[in-house]
C-alpha cells in the first residue's frame, strides 16, 4: 500500500519538485496551493506525512501544522516543514 503524502505549497514548482522526488517510490503524492487547502484535504485524505511550506500567504505552514496537530482526526499525521530565506525559517514558532 502506498504511503501518502500531502504536500502544500504555493509554488507549483515546488509541487512538481515534490511528485518528481517521489515519482519512483511507493509514494502517493497529492499537491494543493494553501494552508486552508492542506487542512481540509488532511481531513478528507489523512496522509502519513503533510509537507508544508512555512511562508504561504494567508495561512502559513505554521499555522497548518497547529491546526493539524491541535485536533484529533489529524494530530497524529506527521508533519514537516519547508523553510526558506525569504521569509526566514521561524525556529521558535516550530
Amino acid at each position: 500500500m502506498a504511503y501518502q503524502l500531502l504536500v502544500a505549497d504555493d509554488s507549483a514548482t515546488m509541487q512538481k519538485v515534490v511528485e518528481i522526488t517521489f515519482a519512483h517510490e511507493d509514494v502517493a503524492v497529492t499537491a494543493v496551493g494553501s494552508g486552508e487547502e492542506a487542512v481540509a484535504k488532511a481531513k478528507e485524505l489523512k496522509p502519513d506525512v503533510l509537507v508544508v511550506d512555512t511562508g504561504m500567504p494567508g495561512m502559513d505552514g505554521y499555522a497548518v501544522c497547529q491546526t493539524i496537530k491541535n485536533d484529533p482526526e489529524t494530530s497524529a499525521v506527521r508533519v514537516v516543514l519547508l523553510g526558506s530565506k525569504e521569509p526566514p525559517f521561524d525556529e521558535s514558532k516550530a
